[in-house]
């Protein structure tokens, strides 16, 4: 088939009727192997990035050091950005695009307390898990405690991150509750 376009042997339309495309195809393809020299298909590159390499590694650093109060980098939240940082303004479906080229990924944040003491916690592994073994060796009754509760919090959603990088959402843990508490203790009891 490439010959019959190639020498213009044949008319356009035996052409078209015996590979069941239209007369329009056939033009198309005789103009294309007239400028190239070939059917190949070509992929259109689009118009050059507006959004320099230094741009996207200042987007890489993070949302807090972008100025957003929190890790939660939504797209349209990136859009803003982009747009009142580098004057550069594109929609926010785009931006998704872009943000996946800078190897983000959604996911969802981890929450955490805005109170929350890592020190205290990380003495209280060092040193009180290991009074609490000891007791519980002597003989200690050790009492499994668990609550739960509704509250009106702060919302955790979908967020833009560094593929394998979860985010992390401080959330106040002071809020209106209301709570229930169970214990067991070592020997099968409910408390």
């Amino acid at each position: 088939m490439l010959d019959w376009i190639a020498q213009n042997t044949h008319k356009n339309q035996k052409i078209a009727d015996h590979l069941g495309v239209s007369v329009l195809t056939v033009y198309s393809w005789k103009g294309r192997f007239k400028c190239t020299g070939s059917l190949q298909a070509t992929v259109a590159g689009g118009a050059a990035s507006r959004l320099t390499t230094e741009h996207g590694e200042q987007l890489r650093e993070g949302a807090v050091q972008q100025g957003v109060p929190d890790e939660t980098w939504t797209a349209r939240r990136v859009k803003n950005l982009i747009g009142r940082r580098f004057d550069v303004w594109y929609h926010h479906d785009h931006v998704r695009h872009i943000l996946r080229r800078l190897g983000f990924t959604p996911q969802t944040p981890d929450g955490r307390a805005a109170e929350r003491n890592e020190l205290r916690i990380a003495s209280w592994r060092e040193q009180g898990a290991l009074k609490l073994e000891k007791k519980v060796a002597k003989g200690a009754a050790l009492v499994h405690l668990d609550e739960v509760g509704c509250a009106l919090k702060g919302v955790r959603r979908r967020a833009w991150s560094i593929k394998g990088v979860t985010p992390l959402v401080t959330l106040p843990a002071k809020w209106e509750k209301l709570s229930t508490i169970g214990a067991i203790n070592s020997a099968g009891q409910f408390l």
